[in-house]
C-alpha cells in the first residue's frame, strides 16, 4: 500500500493506493457521497431483511408440510423480483457513482491507466440468480394451479 494524496471536488484528501489490485481507497470524502453510501446501504439492508422474512414464512409453511400453496410461489416470486430490483439498483449506482467521479478524482501521483468513467463491473450470475428464481417462481406456481385443477376434478 501506499500513501497518496487526491483532489476530489477541489478538495485534498488522504488516500490508499493498494500495489496488487491498483485500486485507489479514498479516506473522507464529500458529504454527499456519505450520504450516498448511507443511502445505498439502508436500500441493501431493506431488500435483504425482506427477502430473509419472505423465506423464513417460506420455510416454516414447508416445516408444516403446505409445500405446494400458492402463498409459496408469490413469495418466492417477490424474492425473485427484489433481486432483480437489487440488481438493477446496484448497476444504476455504480454507473452514477462513475460518473460523479470521472470528473471530481485527480491526483498529480496517480496515473489513470484506463478510463475512470462509468463501470460496468456486474457479473452474469448477479443477473441470473434473480432470473432463474422467477422462472421457479412461475414454474412452482404453474404446478400449484395443476394440482388445484386436479384436486378439483377427482
Amino acid at each position: 500500500e501506499v500513501s497518496v494524496s487526491v483532489e476530489v471536488g477541489g478538495e485534498d484528501l488522504p488516500a490508499t493506493l493498494e500495489r496488487t489490485s491498483g485500486e485507489i481507497w479514498i479516506h473522507g470524502g464529500p458529504l454527499l457521497l456519505s450520504y450516498a453510501n448511507l443511502f445505498f446501504s439502508l436500500v441493501i439492508l431493506a431488500v435483504v431483511l425482506y427477502c430473509t422474512k419472505l423465506t423464513i414464512r417460506i420455510v416454516r409453511r414447508i416445516q408444516e408440510g403446505k409445500i405446494f400453496l400458492l402463498e409459496n410461489a408469490m413469495a418466492l416470486r417477490r424474492i425473485a423480483l427484489a433481486s432483480l430490483f437489487l440488481f438493477v439498483f446496484l448497476l444504476l449506482s455504480r454507473i452514477g457513482y462513475g460518473i460523479y467521479a470521472s470528473g471530481r478524482i485527480l491526483s498529480d501521483s496517480i496515473v489513470h491507466t484506463g478510463f475512470l468513467g462509468p463501470r460496468f463491473e456486474m457479473s452474469l450470475a448477479e443477473l441470473a440468480v434473480p432470473l432463474f428464481l422467477l422462472a421457479l417462481a412461475e414454474a412452482f406456481r404453474a404446478g400449484v394451479q395443476l394440482q388445484e385443477d386436479q384436486d378439483l376434478t377427482v
